[in-house]
């Protein structure tokens, strides 16, 4: 049984209807709420309280990708999590963030996703011929409103791809219960400044949960 997971009920639409509309591998779905504490708090009591656990973990919705050099990712474009980062967790100054240091503390803060997963989902899409990118996404507390607050997170972390409010702590949690975690999310908006933002909310839902089913169906081997 693997646990598919979406902030709200509107990224979760299109793929239930997908999902129901043909035969596919048994799975359970969630909505975690939007942002990383209400992700984490109902990742953790869905886990608790589960009997047995999830075999995986599934994150599925939307995202804001940067203006990164080199090879960035455009408007509805599938994109597939390596590694996930709490990006705005730490000292943030005018022009820019450092981690948080703290003597004798460890704080968790940067995931490695599951490289078997991520590479079974990579062969899925790629069987059927659905172009996608893969790479470092970035959990922050709030949207990045402007062109210079993607900035800020890109001096961080030059090879990002995008940014989403749940992943890193929905990683954190599926480490804590040794679960393997993948995370596939569709570009709902680029970020930049409020005069050139062009949101494509309702695209990108349906496209990430139509292409999230494909993962799913008997035939895909994803189990």
């Amino acid at each position: 049984m693997i646990l598919v997971v979406a902030a709200t009920a509107f990224e979760l639409k299109a793929f239930s209807n997908a999902v129901q509309a043909g035969p596919s591998l048994p799975l359970q779905q969630l909505v975690c709420g939007i942002g990383p504490v209400e992700a984490a708090l109902q990742l953790s009591v869905f886990l608790s309280q589960a009997h047995p656990l999830p075999t995986a973990v599934v994150n599925i919705g939307i995202a804001g990708a940067y203006h990164r050099q080199g090879q960035a990712a455009a408007l509805l474009d599938i994109c597939l999590a390596e590694y996930e980062e709490l990006g705005d967790l730490g000292t943030c100054q005018t022009k820019r963030i450092t981690p948080l240091q703290v003597p004798q503390c460890k704080i968790p803060d940067s995931f490695a996703l599951d490289a078997s997963l991520l590479l079974r989902m990579q062969r899925r899409l790629d069987v059927a011929g659905i172009a996608h990118m893969s790479g470092r996404f970035i959990t922050v507390s709030c949207v990045s409103g402007d062109r210079a607050r993607g900035e800020l997170l890109l001096d961080r972390y030059p090879d990002a791809l995008c940014e989403n409010m749940e992943g890193a702590a929905l990683a954190r949690v599926c480490a804590h219960f040794a679960l393997p975690f993948a995370e596939m999310r569709c570009i709902s908006n680029l970020v930049d400044d409020p005069a050139n933002q062009d949101w494509r909310l309702q695209e990108a839902c349906t496209r990430c949960g139509q292409i999230a089913a494909l993962l799913f169906q008997e035939n895909s081997n994803h189990d």
